[in-house]
């Protein structure tokens, strides 16, 4: 037996390829020769790889915490139930305090004066700068003409002289 032969019976031993009655002659063989320490280290060795190879029984791996989603999916909706009736009643106080700070009786605007050299300020009796009875104020206040917001030109209302316009 050469030595190519020998080596590749060995590696076919460790690696339970072999049938057993020739794995018995293999094992026979090299104990009367130097190529048992050969044979030992290759059953090491595929020992040594099957056991890396073998799946072991792992710790238990946690699961999925669903019930702390859901209680996180619940604080969440109540924080943001909570923030928006908080806007809503600061919003309702807002308009309960400016609806009370106006004067509930009376005429908002002062009468204006009969002498023309005389004016009285666009503020006169109002409250809120902001509102609707200040522009009103201001509108009463300016002088202007009524002027029409737009004109309507056409090429039909063009004078002709001649022919050409």
């Amino acid at each position: 037996m050469n030595e190519q032969t020998l080596e590749r019976l060995i590696i076919d031993e460790a690696l339970g390829a072999l049938p057993p009655d020739v794995g018995e002659l293999l094992a026979a063989y090299c104990a009367n020769t130097t190529h048992e320490r050969e044979r030992q280290e290759w059953q090491r060795l595929t020992l040594t790889a099957r056991e890396a190879l073998q799946p072991r029984a792992t710790e238990a791996i946690p699961v999925f915490p669903v019930q702390a989603v859901r209680v996180l999916r619940f604080r969440r909706t109540a924080v943001m139930a909570l923030s928006a009736a908080a806007a809503l009643l600061f919003g309702i106080g807002i308009g309960v305090h400016l609806h009370l700070a106006q004067p509930s009786a009376g005429p908002v605007l002062a009468a204006q004066p009969t002498n023309a050299s005389v004016v009285a300020p666009a503020t006169a009796g109002v409250l809120d700068i902001w509102s609707s009875n200040r522009l009103l104020a201001v509108a009463l206040e300016s002088k202007r003409e009524a002027q029409p917001q737009w004109r309507w030109s056409s090429p039909v209302d063009q004078p002709q002289i001649g022919g050409v316009r």
